[in-house]
Order: structure tokens, then C-alpha cells, then sequence
């Protein structure tokens, strides 16, 4: 399970266990830390597969954004 980490750190445990980070999408939470995957944890899938990680990019409203 990815979820709690970095992306860094998920992107390590994608490799050791022969998967490959796929794209990232931003989603509303910790801005760096992984808040889901897709395919989701525990679904069997073939060597390489790419996973798609959300990852948190803060809250809405938050200054982590450029307005502009």
C-alpha cells in the first residue's frame, strides 16, 4: 500500500516490486504525500504495469497554488 508516502518513496517500492509510476494527479491533501492509487492495493496486475498515484497538493484555498 503507497498510500502515506512520498512519491519518491512510492516510486521505490513501484520498482522493487516491478510496477512502474505512472501519471500523478493532484488531489486536495498533504502536498507531496500519496492519498490513493489506481490500480488500488491488492489488485493483481502484470509485471511493468504503470500505476497512477493522486497525490496531495494541498488544500483548496491553500498558498501552495500561483494566483497569478
Amino acid at each position: 500500500d503507497l498510500r502515506g508516502l512520498s512519491i519518491q518513496e512510492a516510486a521505490l517500492v513501484l520498482e522493487r516490486t516491478d510496477l512502474s509510476l505512472g501519471e500523478r494527479v493532484e488531489a486536495v491533501g498533504e502536498p507531496g504525500v500519496v492519498l490513493a492509487t489506481d490500480p488500488g492495493f491488492g489488485q493483481i496486475v502484470m509485471p511493468g504495469t504503470p500505476v497512477t498515484v493522486y497525490a496531495g497538493a494541498g488544500m483548496p484555498g491553500s498558498a501552495t497554488a500561483d494566483s497569478g
